[in-house]
């Protein structure tokens, strides 16, 4: 065979080695989408009396006109079927239908986190159904695929920052707070129709927000984590708030941000600019138009003006100094100790021995279920306690 021949030869056999690679390479990938998941898990939170329903109703024919099956489900049930089952024994207070059921959940719920030990137990139930449904779908799918395609759980709903966190961790992108908002006196008249009085409203209403238990409800904390926020006015429809939403998520590059997003957007990348550890905020201002006029953060100025020290100056915010601890929770945290003994001298000119351990969990349980962990007058942004944090 000449050299011409052989050269040929080495080219087709390379070009026939190439095409294999990539008909190889090809089947991978297809063998790697058939197995990607298009599920979607968003979960909502929102006060009683805020017509929840109205929006899970919103969302789901919006996700049908994407092309997703839906599926609800209710966190309630896993407690509504342990209270007919008698796993969890709750009393019954005094009141109107609706509110004996709904004050019945309420305290399910606390108990169970209680006898469970963990906060996130109905979030842990939340994705046992998910699978369980997955599976359903998977064995009559036929295809057989590992998970099925396009479909849409939504989960009714999380009371604790707990649940929020487990299922971001065990969903990661696919997964969605809505937090739903009414105002307070709406929530009321929606409460009166369902045969509530006034006082029962308010007390579910405060019992829903925050539950005094340390196991309670931490529903005000829980709505901050939303990802969008809807206002489910009575008589004003979300279904505009939440088309804009789901075609965001799936990537419609057809929607541009609004005026307020904008701003709001501004906002957030200038709290980003704030040194301090105990809160990072940030403030646009915009005119008629939408357009940022100026930003802002919380911040100590520096020496000679300014937020942040100049090249080569000393840095003496608190991420730099020392045990590089946030000034204001140093402060708090004294303030946790001051009250903790003050409690230990009272206890003892009463002559009630506390065990230590009793104490312990009475400060953090102060700590962290009064506004003494919230406070924040004494951030390095606003205080002047200390010369080598603030300027």
């Amino acid at each position: 065979m000449g050299q011409a021949q052989q050269a040929a030869a080495a080219f087709e056999n390379e070009r026939a080695a190439s095409n294999e690679s990539r008909s190889t390479s090809k089947t991978l990938l297809e063998r790697l989408a058939s197995r990607q998941s298009e599920e979607i898990v968003i979960a909502f939170a929102g006060p009683v009396g805020c017509g929840l329903e109205d929006v899970l109703d919103a969302t789901e024919q919006s996700l049908i006109g994407l092309g997703y099956q839906v599926v609800w489900l209710k966190l309630s049930a896993c407690l509504e079927s342990a209270l007919s089952s008698g796993h969890l024994v709750v009393g019954s207070p005094a009141g109107s239908p609706s509110f004996v059921r709904s004050r019945r959940l309420q305290a399910a719920a606390l108990r169970m986190r209680e006898a469970s030990g963990d906060l996130h137990v109905l979030a842990e139930f939340a994705v046992e159904r998910v699978v369980v449904e997955r599976s359903r779908a998977a064995i009559s799918d036929s295809e057989v695929r590992p998970v099925p395609r396009r479909v849409a759980y939504l989960l009714d709903q999380l009371k604790r920052p707990e649940e929020v966190e487990l299922l971001r961790t065990m969903y990661r992108n696919l997964f969605y707070l809505v937090g739903v908002t009414r105002p307070y006196a709406q929530r009321l008249q929606t409460l009166r129709e369902r045969g509530m009085s006034d006082l029962e409203a308010a007390t579910l209403i405060a019992m829903d927000r925050h539950e005094p238990e340390t196991a309670g409800q931490r529903l005000d904390r829980t709505l901050h984590l939303s990802d969008v926020f809807v206002r489910n006015d009575i008589g004003a429809l979300p279904t505009a708030t939440i088309d804009r939403f789901m075609r965001l998520i799936h990537g419609d590059r057809a929607l541009s941000p609004s005026r307020d997003e904008i701003g709001m957007y501004a906002a957030f990348a200038a709290g980003l600019k704030s040194g301090c550890l105990s809160r990072q905020v940030g403030a646009a201002i915009t005119n008629e138009a939408g357009d940022v006029l100026s930003t802002g953060c919380n911040d100590a100025p520096a020496p000679g003006g300014g937020l942040h020290p100049r090249k080569g100056a000393p840095d003496w915010r608190c991420m730099h100094l020392g045990s590089r601890s946030c000034h204001n929770d140093i402060h708090k945290r004294h303030l946790q100790s001051e009250i903790g003994s003050v409690m230990r001298r009272v206890f003892h000119s009463e002559g009630c021995a506390v065990p230590q351990a009793a104490m312990d969990r009475a400060m953090d349980a102060i700590y962290e279920d009064t506004r003494v962990g919230g406070l924040i007058e004494f951030s390095r942004a606003v205080s002047s306690l200390n010369r080598n944090t603030c300027h």
